[in-house]
């Protein structure tokens, strides 16, 4: 368990007298840490942890000028290392719980479910996981000139059918554009969006937007809209509405991640 790492990390510090071998043990820690904690509480250890050492070092060797830049080489060094592995542990910990999520939607798709059945657990499962209220597929079906809209609340239990429109509907929920990557957090007046080309990550100079019917109608507040692929073509659209926080571009990307994964299943 960690706090007995931090605990024999501890002891350690005071027991060897080199510094250098003290380290070994607080790397180790602080990717642990980074693991098990987070960036942002790791970072806090690797504050104590300097601070330790400084303490040592100034009781062991005494106070003296000429010991200044060793010591301020000592706290650089221990701090960034600790906030390095840190670092690396919890990108660990973010992609283990990504994977696992997408593993974890992946077995939503179940072919004795039914479509129904799949897309209401799907659709439920990223509007919780993204903390929103409500999650929406638009599918553009080319042979039947219709557009197909299942629309997902959190908590719903009732069986979800789609919502029948005609291509003329496109734009209420494809935005047009489906090359964009698009989150807005005000969807009133100007707002505050951003977006860019989904090929190649450029910004976009011109968010799409939904219209204001659409807008009314679903009653949003923000949300992110990323595009469905098929056989390497668009067909669609994910949406999900109403967050529960301000949305990031770090969403949207995740978000993307997501929708590639799902896209073949």
């Amino acid at each position: 368990p960690l706090p007995v790492d931090i605990a024999a990390l501890a002891v350690f510090l005071f027991l060897t007298r080199s510094v250098a071998a003290f380290w070994f043990l607080y790397l180790f820690v602080a990717l642990a840490a980074g693991i098990r904690w987070g960036l942002e509480r790791s970072i806090l250890l690797a504050g104590a942890v300097t601070l330790a050492v400084l303490l040592r070092a100034t009781l062991t060797d005494g106070f003296g000028w000429e010991a200044v830049l060793s010591w301020v080489a000592l706290v650089v060094g221990t701090f960034t290392a600790g906030v390095g592995l840190s670092l690396l542990g919890d990108r660990s910990r973010r992609h283990t719980a990504e994977h696992e999520f997408l593993a974890h939607l992946t077995g939503m798709l179940q072919v004795e479910r039914g479509i129904a059945e799949s897309l209401h657990l799907l659709l439920g499962e990223l509007a919780q996981g993204f903390e929103c209220e409500t999650a929406l597929l638009a599918f553009r079906d080319a042979e039947l000139e219709r557009i197909l809209v299942w629309t997902v609340t959190v908590g719903q239990s009732e069986r979800v059918t789609p919502e029948n429109l005609p291509l003329t509907r496109g734009d209420a929920f494809l935005l047009d554009d489906l090359d964009a990557s698009v989150g807005w957090n005000q969807m009133e007046g100007a707002g505050a969006g951003f977006g860019w080309n989904r090929h190649d990550g450029r910004p976009l100079r011109e968010l799409p937007r939904m219209p204001n019917t659409t807008v009314h109608t679903m009653h949003l507040r923000s949300m992110l809209c990323v595009t469905l692929e098929f056989s390497s073509q668009p067909v669609g659209r994910i949406v999900l509405a109403i967050g529960r926080q301000r949305f990031l571009p770090e969403d949207l990307q995740s978000l993307e991640r997501a929708v590639r994964h799902l896209g073949q299943p």
